[in-house]
């Protein structure tokens, strides 16, 4: 079982009439933490759980265009 935490960039966006900046920064900066269920060319899976049956619950996949850096944890 390999745990990482991946650094990403996610689109965001504001609902409702506002002026945009040219300063404005609407790009999200996230963190997060799982375990690893598969990485290839396209994209990272991570998941919140996984069982000794080898099932994972609740998956996330994060595009590798998104990935800034990932940070392989080790467990002790």
């Amino acid at each position: 079982m390999k745990l990482v935490l991946v650094e990403w960039e996610d689109s965001s966006s504001y609902s409702g009439w506002h002026r945009i900046h040219p300063d404005c920064d609407c790009v999200a900066n996230c963190i997060s933490v799982g375990v690893l269920c598969s990485e290839d060319k396209k994209q990272v899976v991570l998941a919140l759980s996984k069982s000794d049956s080898g099932n994972y619950g609740d998956t996330m996949a994060i595009p590798k265009s998104c990935i800034k850096r990932i940070r392989y944890l080790k467990v002790k």
